[in-house]
């Protein structure tokens, strides 16, 4: 059995305060670095850690959830763009980082800094208050 967080998070991550919704497929949840408000990340449910190898019909199918997500965040933060990122390199499952961008965000214009700005930890309630903020706009 393979040892990844991504796979337990999609399976048994139902109660935890960042979850946002689970599509058929995929999973989204608020990420905990909140430098951009609404940033979330979704989750392809079955392991892969290549793009390459999910099959073509799974792939279609994420990409549809990815549209969905990234508007709920837009419409939920009013977010002037919305950026995607896909690196898998620090976590080996396929998943997307859905990241709002905001005119006044300090970085407009150009890409998000890597390594992103550590914002703290936010408190259960306040994921919770995201996650149903962009949960009512899917």
């Amino acid at each position: 059995m393979i040892e990844c967080v991504f796979c337990d998070l999609a399976r048994d991550g139902d109660g935890a305060a960042n979850r946002i919704t689970a599509f058929e497929h995929s999973v989204a949840v608020v990420h905990f670095q909140q430098s951009f408000r609404g940033r979330c990340i979704l989750i392809l449910k079955p392991h892969y850690e290549d793009i390459l190898d999910v099959p073509d019909a799974l792939y279609a199918a994420l990409n549809d959830d990815l549209r969905r997500l990234g508007a709920a965040v837009r419409d939920a933060f009013g977010a002037d763009r919305i950026n995607y990122a896909n690196f898998g390199n620090a976590m080996p499952h396929i998943h997307w980082h859905v990241i709002p961008r905001y005119r006044d965000d300090g970085y407009w214009g150009g890409p998000m800094p890597m390594p992103e700005p550590k914002t703290p930890m936010l408190d259960d309630d306040t994921y919770r208050e995201i996650a149903e903020k962009i949960r009512a706009r899917l």
